[in-house]
């Protein structure tokens, strides 16, 4: 699967990608049930411990208490892997063999513009 999470500065606002039992918590799917909601039966101890350091920092104000529970959770992630992501350009390109006026370069670079291509 190849998904793009996007950046943000606070993970609270990636929440459903990282908390277990949330909807693009997609490594574990059972943790959430049809109306999306957590079922803590289903998490292995370390994904419990996750979505309970996510509901903590969703009301923490103290902003070095805050960093601590995400500095845990990293930590967990980092530790389990449950998801290996892979780094890539701002632009991801492929082109079909039947598609003309698109070349390869000895760099694997895709040369070619979409007003230049032509259907073989």
């Amino acid at each position: 699967m190849i998904e793009a999470f996007g950046n943000q500065p606070d993970p609270q606002l990636r929440k459903a990608i990282w908390q277990p039992g949330r909807p693009l918590y997609y490594w574990h799917g059972s943790t959430m049930d049809k109306e999306q909601n957590p079922i803590i039966g289903n998490m292995v101890g370390w994904e419990l411990r996750v979505f309970e350091l996510f509901e903590l920092a969703e009301v923490e104000m103290d902003p070095v208490q805050r960093k601590a529970l995400y500095d845990e959770w990293q930590a967990i992630f980092a530790e389990k892997v449950p998801v290996i992501f892979i780094a890539k350009g701002m632009a991801l390109t492929a082109v079909s063999d039947k598609v003309g006026n698109v070349f390869l370069k000895d760099n694997g670079q895709i040369v070619g513009t979409n007003y230049t291509i032509f259907m073989k």
